[in-house]
């Protein structure tokens, strides 16, 4: 009788161990979990704290938006000569003409549009970036926000563009500015240029009215240049509107002179100049 009561005790003492140590263990596993919990949410909370921060600066930031890190692999830059030869009107009916074949090509590559007006003084005038990349939940949301950003960068462009004309022209300023610009971006994106024009500078360093726009005369003008030639490299370059003002055509000396120049200004600068045209038509 003894010897069971001994036996019974200790099977009794074995049972409590191990409904302690599955105790023990429910406990650590519940800690655990929770630890988890807080580790996520507090993971979480700092996700949104950093993400308010970012908005809010971008929100307020008056630097420009094009991110050197963001890769695009096209780049559209439209600019609208500003000075009074040039009326507000003929600018925005002729970018009218071109807008649907530009943005377009912006959109086909999820491009980038950067809309610069030419001004008297570089960097004074405005800047407006549309980003022509869309998210959407499917194929079909996505085509109907690539429709709505392609309708909204014609009104942004055409907003640019249609400001008041007034003052001289710095279309080489305007080059500098452009170049500038697009400086640091990422990648090695395609450059459109399409810049809207009489082609006629007025302001230093070349003052086409007085200057000698001869064939020996322009390769002077361009070895003066030369250490401040932009950097046009591998741009493509439409200039449109060209010889025609407000106030009517440009004499015919100073137009063939222009040319002249701007043929070779861009190659100076590595470009190519793909049209040069009074007629705003691009194929």
């Amino acid at each position: 009788m003894p010897m069971r009561t001994i036996r019974s005790s200790r099977s009794g003492r074995r049972r409590r161990r191990q409904l302690h140590r599955r105790q023990l263990r429910r406990r650590q596993s519940r800690l655990l979990r929770r630890q988890s919990r807080q580790r996520l949410l507090i993971a979480l909370t700092g996700l949104v704290v950093v993400g308010l921060l970012a908005g809010a600066y971008l929100l307020t930031s008056k630097e420009p938006l094009l991110a050197a890190a963001t890769r695009y692999r096209c780049v559209e830059v439209v600019g609208a000569d500003r000075s009074g030869s040039q009326s507000a009107r003929a600018v925005v009916d002729r970018w009218r003409d071109e807008a649907d074949t530009i943005v377009n090509r912006a959109a086909d590559c999820e491009g980038l549009i950067v809309a610069e007006d030419v001004y008297a003084q570089p960097g004074k005038s405005e800047v407006r970036e549309i980003s022509l990349r869309v998210q959407g939940l499917n194929r079909l949301d996505e085509e109907q926000k690539r429709k709505t950003r392609v309708r909204e960068a014609k009104a942004a462009v055409e907003e640019v563009l249609g400001q008041p004309a007034s003052g001289g022209t710095n279309l080489i300023g305007w080059f500098h500015q452009v170049g500038n610009h697009l400086q640091g971006l990422a990648g090695k994106p395609t450059v459109h240029v399409t810049l809207f024009t009489d082609g006629i500078n007025t302001m230093a360093p070349v003052n086409m009215l007085k200057a000698d726009l001869s064939r020996k005369g322009v390769t002077a003008l361009l070895d003066r240049l030369g250490p401040d030639l932009p950097d046009c490299s591998d741009w493509r370059i439409s200039m449109l509107g060209v010889d025609a003002t407000s106030q009517g055509g440009v004499p015919q000396e100073v137009a063939d002179g222009a040319e002249r120049f701007w043929r070779a200004f861009i190659g100076a600068c590595h470009g190519k100049l793909l049209r040069y045209d009074r007629a705003a038509q691009m194929n």
